[in-house]
């Protein structure tokens, strides 16, 4: 065959209508140079020019686990160039549950709960009893429990009773709660409650009082009582009854005959005080003079006159000190007269 020069052969290329880019391809002494003139890209070149699946992949930049997923030739290859591990591979391989539920380290006993495919089963597995399961398995239409049942699970008649009771009432009666327990059990607020455990009116507003005084004044008590019963001293006290610090109140009583006698009894004084009268009467007047001295510390300090014919005498506005210690004596100068008081405040 005659070879035509370059020049001639692309005059007869063109002679035919062959385009310039068809010319190219044609004329182009080596491969790259005919993927050039057909447009092909230096990726494409690199891509055409690999001998090797892996050196086309690297062309095509996929990542190592790409390529191990477009080689692997099996499942079990896929899955590994995914990095998954072998465990994961049973689960996923697996041609049974028994055996995913096994590859997941399921007990037996779990397993049959897993995999039961009735309420009954699913029972059963767990070791529930068959009374047991009849509890559990109870309808809606049948939710209460025999006597026998009850039994079995050691309920006393009396929580047998609690249990089937229909009210309020006969569950108070059941639990041995007598009217008026029932009726503390039920009261819906305070004063019921103590009105039910026979609590009076009165009794109500103590246990309600919130103060003291409220207390004190709901069981009738009076001001004056009310300041007795909160007073912290004897001083106090005495002064909540109007009975002034240091008050006397001393009463001698001489009976029978009485003549010229020199008191001997002492009354001795523990605190301080203040005598401010005192007062001497008999029964019956005389004809004469009585005379009584009171003494204090062996002096005189008071003396009454009872004149002839009178039968009693008086000194009062006095103020008149002792001290703790001090003691007083009582003297009598008479003609005759009978049963003698004498009384010093």
């Amino acid at each position: 065959m005659t070879t035509l020069p370059p020049s001639r052969f692309g005059t007869k290329l063109d002679t035919l209508g062959i385009t310039q880019q068809g010319v190219e391809v044609v004329t182009a002494p080596t491969a790259r140079e005919i993927q050039s003139a057909l447009g092909v890209s230096e990726q494409g070149k690199l891509l055409i020019a690999a001998e090797l699946p892996t050196d086309q992949l690297d062309v095509l930049g996929v990542t190592a686990v790409g390529k191990g997923l477009l080689l692997s030739t099996s499942q079990a290859s896929a899955l590994e160039a995914l990095g998954i591990s072998q465990r994961i591979q049973d689960l996923i391989t697996t041609t049974s549950v028994a055996s995913a539920l096994t590859d997941l380290g399921v007990t037996a006993l779990g397993a049959s709960l897993i995999t039961s495919t009735s309420q009954d089963a699913v029972l059963t597995a767990a070791g529930v009893t068959t009374y047991g399961k009849s509890v559990v398995q109870a309808t809606a239409s049948a939710n209460t429990l025999t006597t026998a049942s009850l039994s079995a699970l050691g309920v006393t008649e009396l929580g047998q009773s609690l249990i089937s009771a229909t009210a309020q009432s006969a569950v108070l009666t059941a639990a041995g709660l007598t009217t008026i327990g029932a009726n503390i059990a039920t009261a819906t607020n305070q004063a019921a409650a103590m009105s039910a455990v026979g609590i009076s009116t009165i009794g109500q507003d103590i246990v309600t009082a919130t103060t003291q005084a409220g207390a004190l004044s709901a069981a009738g008590i009076t001001t004056l009582g009310q300041s007795l019963i909160n007073t912290t001293s004897q001083a106090a006290a005495l002064s909540a009854l109007g009975v002034s610090s240091g008050a006397i109140n001393i009463n001698g009583f001489f009976s029978g005959l009485c003549t010229n006698v020199t008191g001997t009894v002492r009354r001795y004084f523990s605190a301080t005080a203040t005598i401010k009268s005192a007062f001497a009467w008999i029964p019956q007047s005389v004809a004469g003079t009585t005379t009584v001295t009171i003494n204090k510390n062996g002096s005189a300090i008071i003396t009454l006159t009872i004149a002839s014919g009178q039968t009693s005498a008086n000194s009062s506005g006095l103020s008149i000190s002792v001290s703790a210690g001090d003691y007083l004596t009582i003297d009598l100068a008479s003609i005759g007269v009978t049963n003698l008081t004498v009384q010093i405040t």
